[in-house]
């Protein structure tokens, strides 16, 4: 099934991968998400994110099909979030628990290599 596209370039995720905020009871966004979809030949995303803390820093960005969010794959552009999300909070992780949840999140969407093979000899 193809994603919807409203009449300003915005289509409707397909897939959406999101770390809840770990709050009892609570009814707001996730700390981070990263929407997918498959567009014909290629993969679109778009990430968000919302920091607690002094500041409540976050960004969002629609799910647009513009070249820098494009990828080949559902599972590159996976990659492509990921390292997007964590060029913008890895750098808060050592000060900020919702960063440092968001980094360990994303590394269990994208494991290292020697996480899928073992321990290199």
């Amino acid at each position: 099934m193809s994603p919807i596209c409203n009449e300003h370039g915005v289509y409707q995720a397909q897939e959406r991968l999101e770390l809840p905020r770990p709050v009892k009871g609570w009814k707001g966004g996730p700390i981070a998400e990263i929407d997918l979809a498959f567009i014909g030949p290629h993969w679109i995303w778009a990430t968000g994110f919302q920091l607690w803390g002094a500041d409540c820093w976050g960004a969002c960005s629609p799910l647009c099909d513009r070249d820098s969010y494009r990828a080949s794959s559902r599972e590159a552009a996976i990659d492509a979030a990921s390292a997007y999300l964590r060029r913008k909070v890895g750098p808060r992780a050592g000060e900020c628990r919702d960063a440092a949840a968001i980094i360990g999140w994303l590394d269990t969407l994208v494991p290292d290599q020697l996480d899928l093979f073992g321990a290199a000899a």
